[in-house]
């Protein structure tokens, strides 16, 4: 079955990535999409800025690849990478991504027109990046200080406390640390595009709504999120446990331990 996670919805991407190449391209990939078992748009929130192309195609490659690898999980089968690339071109990060997971990986190496333009070469620099929101909620500053980063490293909303990282490994152990030392401790954790530091709004209220949706005993998270953290942090107990009804609509509500 072909499965598809596009960054932006459907016809934003095909004017931004795929138009440019020419209308053979736009037939081929109508057809893939009309030949598609499901189609996943990763949404952004109300109040942000449309995110740069490299770097929301990189998160939508890595959602991919989680789903790749829970996929194969569930059917007791191993997860394999077909990457398609330029004679001449450089890997992109999502190529070492995968490589470190020491899943297999297959490579074809081709000769691009010398007008290509590679996804890299059309994305603008942007100060928005892959990080994640670790939130705690109600939890006492003295706990944080326990942390190797210290409470410092957090910033106070309402009786709640976040803290933000591009380290996803990281911040995720420390949020795995604070449930260790309290396990009725409500705690999310968000992976998504964003400013670290000048995250959206509605990020946080995700987060904090995520966390108080909390019983304790693990760290709540999103489906991107969880796919996310299925492809980089073996290890990890990562079950889907239902949908919370948020303001901005259901969201599927997955938990960490």
């Amino acid at each position: 079955e072909l499965h598809i996670i596009l960054p932006y919805p459907v016809d934003r991407f095909r004017e931004l990535s795929v138009a440019s190449f020419g209308d053979p391209w736009l037939a081929r990939f109508d057809a893939l999409v009309a030949e598609a078992a499901s189609l996943e748009i990763l949404t952004e929130l109300p109040d942000e800025a449309e995110r740069s192309l490299g770097v929301a195609v990189e998160l939508a490659d890595l959602v991919a690849m989680g789903q790749c690898v829970r996929n194969a999980t569930v059917l007791n089968s191993r997860p394999k990478a077909l990457t398609i690339t330029a004679k001449d071109d450089e890997p992109r990060r999502q190529y070492k991504t995968w490589s470190d997971t020491g899943h297999d990986q297959f490579t074809i190496a081709v000769s691009r027109k010398a007008d290509h333009k590679s996804v890299a070469m059309m994305s603008e620099k942007a100060t928005q990046e892959i990080a994640a929101i670790l939130w705690v909620d109600h939890s006492e500053l003295e706990r944080l200080l326990s942390l190797p980063e210290g409470a410092h490293d957090f910033q106070r909303i309402g009786d709640a406390h976040y803290r933000i990282s591009t380290d996803l490994a990281e911040l995720i152990a420390a949020g795995r640390s604070l449930l260790h030392d309290k396990a009725n401790s409500r705690i999310s954790f968000l992976i998504d595009i964003m400013n670290p530091q000048k995250p959206a709004t509605s990020l946080l209220e995700q987060a904090g709504d995520m966390a108080r949706a909390s019983g304790g005993g693990a760290i709540m998270t999103d489906h991107r999120s969880a796919m996310v953290l299925t492809l980089q942090s073996a290890g990890l107990a990562i079950e889907e446990i239902g949908e919370l009804q948020s303001a901005r609509g259901p969201l599927s509500l997955w938990s960490v331990a």
